[in-house]
């Protein structure tokens, strides 16, 4: 950069003003898988990517999947139609992970029935930790078998 003649450097960032790199540790478990630690402190990159293909309808879940040819049916193993609102309102197979979504999110005074609240809350001020009460669910689902990283090597 220069200003009238003179080059002009860019100041330099202090300590605290570089990005700080977070290390993640993996750790085995007995089925012979490794399980990121502090899965869920904030949505984590892995949930907040689940959360986002959730949001905006290009996800992981059949109904999706089947549109681009990576499932076979667009299904859910209940036999309802696998869109993002039937996985997180609907399905029985995760009604005591839902019980618990639907307590925490009426506790924010958000519409646990409501799709867009659930996904998109009106105040600014809850959607972190709405984002995070969904990612709880994402993750005691189960649903996204990619939570848990499978390892061919042992881990003893």
């Amino acid at each position: 950069m220069k200003v009238m003649g003179k080059q002009k450097t860019p100041p330099q960032k202090t300590p605290s003003q570089k990005k700080k790199k977070r290390k993640v540790t993996t750790e085995c478990t007995d089925d012979n898988t490794k399980t990121k630690d502090a899965q869920l402190d904030k949505p984590n990159n892995q949930i907040g990517r689940i959360l986002s293909e959730i949001r905006t309808g290009y996800s992981r879940l059949n109904k999706y999947r089947n549109q681009i040819g990576q499932s076979l049916t667009p299904y859910c193993e209940c036999g309802e139609e696998e869109t993002s609102e039937h996985f997180l309102l609907y399905c029985p197979r995760y009604q005591q992970e839902r019980e618990d979504m639907r307590r925490q999110m009426e506790l924010l005074n958000i519409d646990p029935t409501n799709i867009q609240s659930i996904l998109a809350p009106p105040k600014r001020e809850t959607y972190e930790a709405t984002s995070q009460i969904v990612g709880e669910y994402i993750t005691k689902s189960g649903r996204f078998q990619e939570l848990a990283i499978p390892d061919s090597r042992s881990c003893a």
